[in-house]
């Protein structure tokens, strides 16, 4: 019997360069998830499905200028490059 995996959080995003606050609050919740030590204790662990205006965010040259509101803030390929080991993202 294989082993219970402690399942998954599914973070779902719909927003881009549209609304770039929104875009990267889905990456921002999967990488919160990966330093959550209890929660990794439990093996949970994260997947992003990427609907309507987000799935635009899968191109590189587009996530580098989504940028977000705030100083130090970065970019969404920065959130993006930040998140833990083995997040799938759907498109």
């Amino acid at each position: 019997m294989a082993e219970d995996s402690g399942g998954y959080m599914l973070w779902v995003g719909c927003h881009g360069i549209d609304d770039p606050n929104r875009a990267g609050l889905v990456f921002a919740a999967a990488r919160g998830l990966g330093r959550n030590k209890d929660l990794m204790a439990l093996s949970v662990s994260s997947k992003i499905a990427l609907l309507a205006d987000a799935v635009l965010l899968m191109k590189n040259t587009i996530a580098k200028n989504t940028l977000i509101a705030g100083p130090d803030r970065g970019s969404v390929a920065d959130l993006m490059g930040q998140l833990p080991p083995g997040v799938e993202i759907w498109v």
